[in-house]
């Protein structure tokens, strides 16, 4: 609790934006570091790690009304979970599960059937 309202205090003072703006001194990763530590205070989600290039890709794709989250979904087509929430009974979800595994053990056997046909070629 003691964090939420310390985060919250800190959002109202734009913490955010001020840790990005950082001087060029502050290294990058400590920067990194700040806005991870006031993402925790403050509630909001996981941190995922990326390469330097694949976050530099997605900021140039985001839109301006995006937050990161809108953006990996929008380039990702995923839907958001709220949307898919009782979509499929738990028996359909156990079906659907159990069949893509299928496709995954097929799949592997396929290329596992390529690679022994390429090396016999040698």
């Amino acid at each position: 609790m003691l964090g939420n309202l310390f985060g919250r205090g800190l959002g109202r003072l734009g913490l955010t934006a001020l840790l990005a703006t950082l001087p060029l001194a502050v290294s990058v990763s400590l920067r990194r570091t700040l806005i991870r530590f006031y993402a925790r205070l403050s509630g909001m989600g996981k941190t995922i790690r990326v390469s330097e290039e694949f976050h530099s890709w997605l900021e140039a794709r985001k839109r301006d009304d995006e937050s990161m989250e809108d953006a990996l979904r929008r380039l990702t087509r995923g839907p958001h979970p709220s949307r898919t929430t009782g979509v499929l009974t738990p028996e359909q979800a156990e079906e659907a599960k159990e069949a893509v595994d299928e496709l995954r053990e097929s799949d592997s056997e396929r290329k596992r059937r390529a690679r022994e046909a390429f090396a016999d070629d040698e």
